[in-house]
């Protein structure tokens, strides 16, 4: 695919869920985040919240509240970077303005090393390559002169488009049973009044469980990340190709 000097990427994710000789305690997660504060000074914990409601045989009701710690999510001092370090993997984003794939990947290559060393994984479980896309046209546009999956209104309704939200399941059958696409597209608020933003989601992941192998999985992101571009071209048209070239 050629690279867009106006990508419409408002964020792209390397994704990995991992299995573990013993999954990581949240503040071992934490202890390791500490070591990247150089990088991502901002932390926040990632937090589940759990409510359960019981009734006695008497009839009153009670509840219990829990919250417990999955992970942490760290983010860099321009905001362009979130590294997400959870118990059961980690995801790595970039954000606005989207340099190219193989920075971004460099990027991740040695945090991903140092995660699979600290904590001892010693599966993958789940591979995934996101993009977020928002592609911003004129309002009142006819929507298939910029996207090839677009719904089609009936042509005996004239109302305006106010909004749509459709999801593709593809399976990616020619390489491999475990991989999946799903896209997703619909409306969102634009900035500019006179404008629309269409998403264009793209996730592709394998769920292919393989013992620990660096080299094998990165093998695996970047046949994701191609197979996430082949889907992107295919789903716009050239009016988009001449808005982002």
């Amino acid at each position: 695919m050629a690279h867009y000097k106006r990508a419409p990427i408002a964020e792209a994710v390397i994704d990995l869920q991992l299995g573990f000789e013993q999954q990581p305690a949240a503040t071992h997660l934490e202890e390791f985040a500490a070591t990247l504060r150089d990088s991502f000074p901002q932390s926040q914990r990632i937090n589940t919240f759990a409510l359960a409601v019981a009734t006695s045989n008497g009839g009153e009701i009670s509840s219990n509240a829990a919250r417990e710690t999955l992970g942490v999510r760290l983010t860099s001092a321009t905001g362009s970077r979130i590294l997400q370090l959870r118990r059961q993997g980690l995801s790595y984003s970039h954000m606005q303005p989207y340099s190219e794939w193989e920075s971004f990947s460099e990027e991740m290559r040695p945090i991903l090393e140092s995660f699979v060393l600290e904590f001892k994984a010693i599966s993958v479980n789940r591979l995934a390559v996101r993009y977020i896309n928002r592609i911003i046209v004129p309002q009142g546009v006819d929507l298939e002169a910029y996207l090839n999956l677009s719904p089609r209104r009936p042509a005996d309704v004239s109302a305006d488009l106010q909004g749509y939200f459709m999801q593709l399941v593809l399976a990616q059958k020619d390489l491999g049973p475990e991989y999946t696409a799903i896209v997703n597209s619909g409306l969102e608020a634009a900035p500019d009044p006179n404008a629309m933003a269409v998403l264009l989601d793209i996730d592709v992941f394998c769920t292919k469980q393989t013992p620990m192998d660096l080299a094998a999985a990165w093998t695996v992101l970047y046949q994701l990340r191609e197979r996430k571009n082949e889907i992107f071209e295919a789903a716009i048209t050239d009016e988009v190709r001449r808005m982002i070239e």
